[in-house]
């Protein structure tokens, strides 16, 4: 399969269908936000037989590196998998007065943030935006309700701009094997880059096609504004 067939599409299919299809280094870059391995729900109990084949792959197929959206429990078992190309993490604080379904409390702390883990496959550190400000390596962004957008996960265009940003340049051709409604896609069109989005469950593939038809919010460095 040529990753050319697939530009600027979302495709509805398991991601390691296509995956495995790929050559090496075919993207710029892989920024997703795979099944964790902590809830119940049958799509997130694929992760401990598959997270290997996943990251894998994703590795293979990229030319600079990915971001790997995962638990603070599960984030251990991808850096010691992948120590030698592991770089960094990067932090999601999601701010008191946020979604509470978002975040757990464990012994009476109330934990609130989500790790993004760096993997630098060829150069990843380094390939940013020419313009992009300069930032920390955390980002305050609000959750959002996944009864409002009709997913259990979804995240908040202001951070997947924030990654796309600091991770990519324009005209880069950015891959989301979990692509669920289309998030990474529709930022990435706006922030023009090249976009390939794979997603498996039929429902969110048809809101993820939606999504980026419609367009999306208007991001600009720091805040999000409506087109």
């Amino acid at each position: 399969m040529k990753i050319q067939d697939l530009e600027n599409k979302i495709v509805n299919d398991d991601c390691m269908n296509i995956l495995v299809q790929l050559d090496d280094n075919s993207v710029d870059v892989v920024i997703t936000d795979p099944p964790y391995g902590v809830r119940e729900d049958e799509w997130d109990k694929e992760f401990d037989s598959r997270y290997k084949e996943w990251l894998g792959e994703c590795l293979r197929v990229s030319k600079y590196g990915v971001l790997w959206f995962c638990s603070v429990s599960r984030m251990h078992y991808f850096i010691k998998e992948w120590f030698s190309v592991y770089r960094r993490v990067l932090i999601w604080v999601k701010p008191p007065g946020s979604v509470v379904h978002s975040a757990h409390i464990v012994n009476r702390l109330f934990y609130k943030f989500e790790p993004i883990l760096v993997f630098d496959k060829g150069g990843i550190v380094g390939n940013c935006e020419k313009d992009v400000g300069v930032e920390f390596d955390w980002k305050e962004v609000n959750p959002l309700s996944s009864k409002e957008y009709n997913h259990p996960t979804v995240k908040p265009e202001e951070l997947m701009a924030w990654l796309i940003r600091h991770f990519s340049k324009r005209g880069q051709l950015v891959l989301d094997p979990f692509c669920g409604t289309g998030t990474t896609c529709k930022v990435c069109k706006e922030l023009g880059r090249r976009y390939v989005g794979i997603e498996k469950e039929e429902e969110f593939y048809k809101k993820a096609l939606l999504n980026v038809e419609r367009g999306c919010k208007k991001v600009v460095m720091g805040e999000v504004k409506l087109v």
